[in-house]
């Protein structure tokens, strides 16, 4: 083994054993053996990205060339600025690029915006469930002091005002305070066993039923959820599918309580959507899902102006 590969292992090792007190704080068994060590690195990384001071982080799952969808996340939603009651962090997490002009522009972004957590595992939809755990990784390392995390792909609009109403008001009746996800919850779904490009076989997955989960699209998680999902993923074996491993497998090993998002998640069309934003009720939606990119910033003038007329009948922000 080279040097590299020599320093590579020794991070490794010693990143493992500091996250052994985190298992042993969060409660997690360790008596099983180690079935999912997640062995490696972070190539980029921000290690102060998520200060003392921020309660909230907006952590985004994003693919290496979607520069685009990145800096509009950062001008709109995604903003800190938007966040008045609250400090928040905005992290991009990535795996690496096999293109070599990619990977060097990613380089050059993260140094302008140093909001970019690289890991050295190969980014592609069969390494989602990798970027989860690297995430919850980072958090367990370097952001662990964090009271909410709002998590999101980054083909995603927000409506961060209507949904951090909805946040609030769950925390003043108790009910979003430890180990709990808020998500459009999904219950007694069932693996895809048609080919295809989605096809789970019933050698990575054999049982008829997912537990419950959220789709990984967009959610709320409290700050204590990540680490102990971390810890949990050690011991669970990995399983491709990232929003049923992360909020449904680990979940579920950590006993989380699911709260269901009142306004769901849409997935029409951009001209729908917009529709719907002005003509239907204006609470039924919290996260969009954008395919067409070109109409994300005409979505986020929408939900700007909503929260305008909010405002102006007296509604509350507690964003």
């Amino acid at each position: 083994m080279g040097s590299g590969g020599i320093a590579r292992r020794l991070q490794f090792l010693v990143v493992l054993a500091g996250l052994m007190t985190v298992e042993k704080a969060k409660g997690v068994e360790q008596h099983k053996p180690i079935v999912n060590p997640h062995p490696f690195t972070f190539h980029l990384n921000n290690e102060k990205l998520c200060d003392v001071d921020s309660d909230v982080l907006i952590w985004i799952h994003s693919a290496p060339n979607h520069f685009r969808d990145r800096q509009i996340i950062r001008e709109t939603w995604g903003n800190p600025g938007n966040f008045h009651l609250h400090k928040a962090a905005l992290v991009f997490f990535l795996g690496i690029s096999t293109s070599p002009p990619v990977q060097q522009m990613i380089e050059y972004e993260s140094e302008v915006y140093n909001d970019i957590v690289q890991s050295t595992f190969i980014d592609h939809y069969h390494n989602l469930t990798y970027k989860a755990i690297s995430g919850s990784r980072w958090m367990s390392l370097y952001c662990n002091r964090i009271n909410l995390v709002l998590k999101a792909d980054d083909d995603m609009m927000v409506d961060v005002y209507l949904l951090f109403n909805h946040i609030h008001s769950l925390q003043q009746n108790g009910r979003l305070r430890t180990n709990t996800i808020l998500c459009d919850v999904w219950m007694n779904r069932w693996p895809d066993r048609n080919p295809g490009k989605w096809r789970v076989s019933n050698e990575e997955y054999a049982a008829n039923y997912y537990p419950t989960y959220c789709p990984g699209l967009g959610l709320v998680m409290t700050g204590d959820l990540p680490p102990r999902l971390f810890a949990a993923s050690l011991y669970e074996k990995y399983f491709w599918i990232d929003d049923v491993y992360f909020t449904g497998l680990l979940a579920r090993t950590v006993n989380a309580t699911f709260e269901r998002l009142g306004a769901g998640v849409h997935f029409g069309s951009a001209r729908k959507i917009k529709m719907q934003m002005l003509a239907e009720n204006p609470y039924q939606w919290v996260f969009y899902h954008v395919h067409e990119r070109p109409s994300m910033l005409t979505i986020w003038e929408t939900i700007e102006a909503r929260q305008k007329d909010r405002l102006e009948t007296g509604a509350s922000s507690f964003t």
